[in-house]
Order: structure tokens, then C-alpha cells, then sequence
């Protein structure tokens, strides 16, 4: 059994970061192009997996979900990002997501944009559509842009020591932004 649970103390927020940090630093170099989809927005529901319901246990993984309208199909929900940490892969902890993904979304789920292989693989057994929503051109601007703003001074491209330390400043204030929107939003008493 997995449990997802939104991210609820300090630690929790390092944890998130370190696993959003992981993810796209992953992503960015199987596919050589940073994810499509942001993982830590306001409108991005960000979910830490655990194999154990207690609070403060160790995650296996991060879930990143948000709720979409599309005008010929209405309200849909959608897997921006699914990552399992590498001692927990092999597990069937993805599966395990992604069925509570399933039972927890309130519509249809949609995996979105470039995922590896083995996760559409388990997507498409559960019966998940894939939309492949990517802008390549978009995505190689994005690439392009945050990659120049690394400041390797190992190497002529940014390495992945310095491209990881960059991923982690700037995922740090996209989460810090994300929940200063959600506080302004939360009613005041």
C-alpha cells in the first residue's frame, strides 16, 4: 500500500525539493531537455508517497498532479510527474502511485508530456492515457535558457554537479512562490 500525503512540515518541504531537484535532474539528462511540466506551481498538487501512513516516515516518492479543463472534453486530471526514489525502483511503487492516483483524482487522469518508458508501460496497463503535450521547440528554449544560467566553471558545457547545485536554487524559490501564492489565497479568520 502507498499513501499520499501533501507535504506537511519542514522536512517534508527539503524532502520535496530534494525529489523535484532528483526528477527534473534526471529528466533533463536522459532526455537532454528539462520536464514539460512544472512540478512545484500553485496549481500543481505535489503528493510525497510513503510505504508507511506515519507521519515523519521515509518517502519512496513524489507525486506531482494538477486538475485541467480541456474545452471539447471539460475537467481532467493529469500526472505531471511521478519519481520513485532508485532503491524503491523495481518495487511496483509506481504502479502503486499511480492506482491511488487513480482512485484519489476526481476525473479521468492523463499522464502528461516525455515519461520513461517503464512508466508508461505500467500507465498503459492500468489503462491511463499518455497525452504527449510537448512544445519541442518551447522545451529546447527553456533548456537552452536555464542551462546558460548555470555558471560551470569546470567545464565547457555546465556539469552535472553545478547544472544539480542551479536545478536546486531554482526549484527552492519556484516552491518558496508556490506556497507565498497559496498562503495569499487561504482565507484570513
Amino acid at each position: 500500500m502507498i499513501y499520499l500525503t501533501p507535504p506537511a512540515t519542514s522536512e517534508d518541504r527539503t524532502l520535496v525539493i530534494d525529489m523535484a531537484c532528483d526528477y527534473t535532474d534526471e529528466q533533463l539528462h536522459r532526455t537532454g531537455k528539462l520536464p514539460s511540466a512544472s512540478i512545484l506551481t500553485a496549481d500543481t498538487l505535489t503528493l510525497i508517497a510513503r510505504k508507511d501512513a506515519r507521519a515523519g516516515s521515509r518517502p519512496v516518492g513524489l507525486l506531482a498532479t494538477a486538475t485541467s479543463t480541456a474545452p471539447e472534453d471539460g475537467p481532467y486530471s493529469e500526472i505531471h510527474a511521478l519519481y520513485v526514489h532508485p532503491k524503491w525502483r523495481g518495487k511496483g511503487i509506481c504502479a502503486a502511485m499511480i492506482a491511488e492516483f487513480c482512485l484519489a483524482a476526481p476525473y479521468q487522469g492523463y499522464l502528461r508530456g516525455p515519461m520513461p518508458p517503464a512508466m508508461q508501460e505500467i500507465a498503459e496497463a492500468l489503462g491511463i492515457p499518455h497525452a504527449d503535450v510537448n512544445d519541442v521547440c518551447m522545451l529546447d528554449m527553456v533548456t537552452s535558457a536555464f542551462l546558460n544560467t548555470v555558471g560551470c566553471t569546470h567545464a565547457p558545457e555546465p556539469c552535472r554537479s553545478c547544472v544539480h547545485s542551479s536545478l536546486r536554487r531554482h526549484l527552492t524559490q519556484a516552491y518558496d512562490a508556490m506556497y507565498a501564492q497559496l498562503d495569499e489565497r487561504q482565507p484570513t479568520t
